[in-house]
């Protein structure tokens, strides 16, 4: 008896985009620019990408909620809780400084800007730093419900804990 074992995932994400890049040559290659351009990449990948990113974005919230919720929650002693909150913000802050590390090291390298034209390069309006402690006051929502609404995770985060 041969049992046929199911591919793993890694497997099949290798092979997707295996099969992804070559219809993208082969589209590439088809000398009809207006035909893939217009319907193909303008239209149904367009709307299949959006479509994907929006469920993406709708189950961002619920998941962090609840994952947050039930965590705390299973939680036997409130001084884990605070072993863990530690070792996650030094998690963050080690993942932050690597990314920016990584950027840095990227911008030397690539240089981007670099033969760019001038009028490309007109000075944007910076946004407003927000200082620290309004960073603190909006961490605790006035509304939780709308905080989900508007997908503000920082106030979902603060709530889900309090309530786990």
């Amino acid at each position: 008896m041969s049992s046929k074992s199911p591919m793993n995932l890694s497997t099949k994400i290798f092979i997707a985009m295996v099969l992804g890049g070559i219809v993208g040559g082969i589209i590439n290659l088809s000398g009809t620019p207006d035909w893939s351009q217009i319907w193909l990449i303008d239209g149904l990948f367009r709307v299949v990408g959006q479509v994907f990113i929006a469920l993406l974005k709708m189950l961002v919230v619920p998941l962090v909620f609840v994952s947050l919720i039930c965590g705390v929650s299973s939680l036997s002693d409130p001084k884990i809780l605070g072993r863990v909150g530690g070792k996650t913000v030094g998690l963050y802050l080690v993942t932050t400084g690597v990314a920016v590390s990584l950027a840095l090291l990227a911008a030397v390298i690539f240089k981007p800007g670099i033969g760019a034209s001038p009028v490309a390069l007109v000075q944007k309006e910076i946004a407003e730093v927000t200082p620290f402690t309004q960073v603190l006051i909006d961490m605790v929502p006035n509304n939780p419900v709308a905080a989900m609404a508007d997908a503000k995770m920082l106030p979902i985060i603060f709530f889900s804990i309090l309530l786990g």
